[in-house]
């Protein structure tokens, strides 16, 4: 399946531009959602709060303030991947797409490294299968298209990976520093990577187990994981000495449930065998599913029959036994799941590759398997392309799309209209140690109707706390009116006193209520509703990809 250098070149080329555009191929209109949006906003500031006393609390609600420690890491997790993106954030500024950069960076980086890796261990025929895989499956674009923490992480992941096998075959006290490297910087994002390093031991247990004990640079390495880990390590530390447990993601794994984070740690899961296997086939496309597991199993029984003896077969099929195992046990969402992808992509291209030279004796079996896999790469491509790219999904979800794709929800248009038309101007950004008030006498106030979706609203809404700006939900108006105004007063009134004079008002419409409010809450954004339509302001309105409309946006002077 070698396939010659300039054809090569013209394939590289052009899959990876496909991976690219797959990538972000409409990602300026995708609303941020879900836990990738409270992620953004904390690297933003890199504040670690989610402004709630309750449930999933951190430092700053433990103390009042920040302690020099908590700057080191986050109370969910480890703090690279927050690092990362507030890396990007300080370089390309703070609109929304800046968030999905570095995820798709990391997307297209490890497309490469599956291309250069592969193709030194084995051929051109295989490496290219792998980058074509990785570039425009469905669950690995979403895996960059969604702006969790996992599509950084294994970035990291590939590279331990692939250190760990150049380091296997060179036996050199650098390569095994570099495979300490990469993978503590893959657990400096999330813990879960810590499947990386236990397929490397259980490789070493089966198969080569005199370098637990005679390797003395396989330990340099793992010393210099540790090492990386020390902020995280010492966070925890601190955590402990104070609060009598870890941060949230280590005090899940640990059995833990403390009282400050009883909104994550009271939900982990228990042991689920089938977990696995029933997200990874949510994501992926039927027949590409069943590539999939034809193709783990090829793995299995060639690395347990010893046919294939090489390091790549072995440490691939334990690496993926670490992985399972691993999220049996810890869940398996979706999001979690998507660092299985190199591996697949990998598996696949070593397992077609072999069923290729099996049949060289059998040219018209040899093209009728050359065609089956040509149809399955084309049906995930078209799964990948309604799970991922078309705003309106074709066929039934599930089957045609997957269903947990991401949708826009209007959002992101809100968003644009504020930046582009408000302001379009931002002061620099501020790394806060605690919760300031936005200052009203210097900008239009806008005020938020907060009944939409959670998620979404704290980037969308809160993230401006740390330009100061005045951006504000009716709900933390009331708070800061209550605890700053020493008279009753109506909320415009205490806004002109702040010295405001334009107001602009984002409305939920009934398709963008989510969240329950109380009965004053609601009584306040109707009465509001009702004085705008008697003075006949006439709202822009936001739709979802439905057309259905979500917001509305109202603007009006204070005398």
């Amino acid at each position: 399946m070698d396939i010659k250098n300039k054809k090569s070149l013209y394939l590289l080329t052009l899959l990876l531009i496909g991976g690219f555009l797959m990538r972000v191929w409409g990602l300026w209109l995708m609303d941020l959602q879900g836990d990738a949006a409270h992620y953004a906003f904390r690297a933003l500031g890199w504040f670690d709060s989610l402004l709630t006393q309750t449930g999933q609390t951190s430092p700053i609600n433990w103390f009042g303030f920040r302690p020099w420690w908590s700057y080191l890491s986050f109370h969910d997790h480890p703090a690279l991947g927050f690092a990362v993106m507030h890396i990007f954030f300080r370089i390309f500024g703070s609109r929304t797409f800046v968030v999905f950069l570095p995820f798709v960076f990391a997307g297209l980086g490890i497309s490469y490294i599956l291309y250069r890796k592969l193709r030194t261990l084995t051929s051109e025929g295989t490496a290219l299968l792998a980058l074509s895989i990785y570039s425009l499956a469905s669950y690995a674009v979403w895996g960059s298209r969604t702006a969790y923490l996992e599509g950084i992480q294994v970035f990291f992941i590939t590279l331990g990976f692939f250190a760990f096998l150049r380091y296997f075959e060179t036996k050199r006290p650098n390569d095994a520093s570099w495979w300490g490297i990469w993978t503590g910087l893959a657990l400096m994002t999330k813990y879960t990577a810590l499947f990386l390093p236990t397929g490397v031991v259980l490789y070493l247990v089966i198969w080569r187990h005199e370098w637990l004990m005679r390797k003395w640079h396989f330990w340099l390495g793992t010393i210099n994981a540790v090492i990386i880990l020390f902020p995280a390590i010492l966070y925890n530390a601190m955590v402990f000495a104070s609060r009598g447990h870890f941060d949230a993601a280590l005090s899940s794994m640990l059995g833990q449930r403390p009282e400050d984070y009883s909104y994550i740690t009271n939900g982990a899961s228990g042991l689920q065998l089938l977990g696995p296997w029933l997200n990874l086939g949510s994501n992926l496309s039927l027949p590409f599913f069943i590539l999939t597991l034809a193709s783990l199993l090829w793995l299995f029984v060639t690395a347990v029959r010893n046919k294939d003896k090489s390091p790549l077969v072995r440490l691939l099929l334990t690496t993926i036994i670490a992985l399972v195992l691993m999220f049996s046990v810890a869940g398996s969402s979706s999001r979690y799941l998507s660092i299985a992808m190199p591996f697949i992509a990998i598996t696949i291209a070593l397992a077609v590759t072999a069923w290729w030279r099996a049949l060289i004796a059998k040219p018209y079996l040899q093209k009728a398997v050359a065609l089956t896999i040509a149809i399955v790469f084309v049906l995930e491509l078209g799964y990948s392309i309604n799970s991922n790219i078309l705003d309106k999904p074709i066929g039934v979800g599930g089957i045609a799309y997957a269903k947990g794709r991401v949708y826009r929800r209007g959002f992101q248009d809100v968003d644009n209209y504020i930046r582009n038309n408000i302001y379009p101007k931002m002061p620099p950004l501020r790394v806060v140690a605690e919760y300031q008030s936005p200052e009203f006498a210097t900008h239009d106030v806008i005020l938020v109707d907060e009944r939409g979706d959670w998620f979404s609203g704290i980037w969308y809404y809160k993230r401006y706390l740390f330009y100061r700006l005045p951006l504000i939900t009716i709900e933390d108006l009331f708070k800061l009116m209550k605890a700053t105004s020493k008279e009753p007063t109506s909320a415009f009134d205490y806004l002109g006193n702040q010295g405001a004079r334009k107001i602009w008002f984002v409305r939920a419409l009934p398709d963008a209520i989510v969240r329950d409010t109380d009965e004053t809450y609601d009584t306040v954004i109707s009465q509001l509703n009702d004085q705008l339509a008697g003075a006949g302001i006439k709202p822009v309105i936001f739709y979802d990809y439905r057309g259905t409309p979500m917001f509305e946006l109202y603007t009006f002077q204070l005398q």
